[in-house]
Protein backbone atom coordinates (compact mmCIF):
# COMPACT_ATOMS: atom_id res chain seq x y z
CA UNK A 1 0.00 0.00 0.00
CA UNK A 2 1.50 3.63 -0.41
CA UNK A 3 2.43 5.34 2.13
CA UNK A 4 0.87 8.50 3.23
CA UNK A 5 3.76 10.53 2.35
CA UNK A 6 4.04 9.39 -1.29
CA UNK A 7 0.16 10.01 -2.07
CA UNK A 8 0.43 13.63 -1.00
CA UNK A 9 3.51 13.55 -3.50
CA UNK A 10 1.63 11.84 -6.02
CA UNK A 11 -1.51 14.08 -5.63
CA UNK A 12 0.67 17.42 -5.52
CA UNK A 13 2.90 16.05 -8.84
CA UNK A 14 -0.73 15.19 -10.47
CA UNK A 15 -2.45 18.33 -9.24
CA UNK A 16 0.61 20.34 -10.94
CA UNK A 17 0.70 18.55 -14.31
CA UNK A 18 -3.18 18.50 -14.66
CA UNK A 19 -3.62 22.28 -13.51
CA UNK A 20 -0.15 23.90 -14.79
CA UNK A 21 -2.03 26.47 -16.69
CA UNK A 22 -3.16 27.92 -13.68
CA UNK A 23 -1.08 30.54 -12.00
CA UNK A 24 -1.25 28.67 -8.10
CA UNK A 25 -0.58 30.93 -5.30
CA UNK A 26 0.02 29.55 -1.38
CA UNK A 27 -0.70 25.75 -2.20
CA UNK A 28 -1.83 23.99 0.96
CA UNK A 29 -2.11 20.77 1.89
CA UNK A 30 -5.60 20.58 3.30
CA UNK A 31 -6.32 16.90 4.33
CA UNK A 32 -5.43 13.51 3.87
CA UNK A 33 -7.73 10.72 4.21
CA UNK A 34 -8.28 7.11 3.78
CA UNK A 35 -11.43 6.06 2.06
CA UNK A 36 -13.14 3.25 4.59
CA UNK A 37 -12.37 0.25 1.90
CA UNK A 38 -8.46 1.33 2.17
CA UNK A 39 -8.63 1.33 -1.54
CA UNK A 40 -7.55 4.58 -1.96
CA UNK A 41 -5.99 8.14 -0.52
CA UNK A 42 -8.17 11.71 -0.51
CA UNK A 43 -5.81 14.12 -0.46
CA UNK A 44 -7.46 17.88 -0.13
CA UNK A 45 -5.61 20.45 -1.31
CA UNK A 46 -6.11 24.65 -1.57
CA UNK A 47 -4.90 27.31 -3.63
CA UNK A 48 -6.06 31.14 -4.07
CA UNK A 49 -8.32 31.70 -6.79
CA UNK A 50 -6.20 33.28 -9.38
CA UNK A 51 -9.52 35.17 -10.66
CA UNK A 52 -10.86 36.69 -7.60
CA UNK A 53 -9.82 40.36 -7.84
CA UNK A 54 -10.95 40.17 -11.43
CA UNK A 55 -14.84 38.66 -9.72
CA UNK A 56 -15.22 40.46 -7.57
CA UNK A 57 -14.63 43.83 -9.15
CA UNK A 58 -17.61 42.62 -11.64
CA UNK A 59 -20.36 41.72 -9.50
CA UNK A 60 -23.35 43.62 -9.28
CA UNK A 61 -24.58 45.40 -6.32
CA UNK A 62 -27.41 43.11 -4.63
CA UNK A 63 -30.06 44.15 -2.19
CA UNK A 64 -30.72 43.29 0.94
CA UNK A 65 -33.49 41.10 0.01
CA UNK A 66 -31.79 39.40 -2.73
CA UNK A 67 -28.79 38.55 -0.30
CA UNK A 68 -30.95 36.82 1.85
CA UNK A 69 -32.42 34.63 -0.62
CA UNK A 70 -28.82 33.84 -1.65
CA UNK A 71 -29.45 34.94 -5.35
CA UNK A 72 -26.37 36.93 -5.50
CA UNK A 73 -23.45 35.09 -6.94
CA UNK A 74 -20.62 33.73 -4.22
CA UNK A 75 -17.21 34.22 -4.40
CA UNK A 76 -14.18 32.29 -3.36
CA UNK A 77 -11.03 33.65 -2.49
CA UNK A 78 -9.51 29.97 -1.86
CA UNK A 79 -10.76 27.10 -4.21
CA UNK A 80 -10.09 23.32 -2.61
CA UNK A 81 -9.44 20.32 -4.92
CA UNK A 82 -9.77 17.08 -3.64
CA UNK A 83 -7.52 14.29 -5.51
CA UNK A 84 -8.34 10.58 -5.11
CA UNK A 85 -4.88 8.09 -5.65
CA UNK A 86 -5.36 4.07 -6.00
CA UNK A 87 -3.63 3.37 -2.46
CA UNK A 88 -2.18 -0.06 -3.91
CA UNK A 89 -0.30 1.68 -7.07
CA UNK A 90 -1.08 5.47 -7.09
CA UNK A 91 -3.10 5.90 -10.45
CA UNK A 92 -5.10 8.87 -10.40
CA UNK A 93 -8.98 8.29 -9.87
CA UNK A 94 -9.94 11.61 -9.67
CA UNK A 95 -10.18 15.04 -9.17
CA UNK A 96 -13.28 16.69 -7.08
CA UNK A 97 -14.10 20.24 -6.91
CA UNK A 98 -14.43 21.68 -2.88
CA UNK A 99 -15.24 25.48 -2.17
CA UNK A 100 -14.07 27.24 1.02
CA UNK A 101 -14.55 30.85 1.23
Amino acid sequence: MLQVQDAVKRSLSTFAELFSDLKLEELRLEEVSLTPDESSWLVTVSYMNPDYEDQLENVPSTSGLQALMGTYRQLHRRLQKTIKIRADNGELVGIKAQWEN
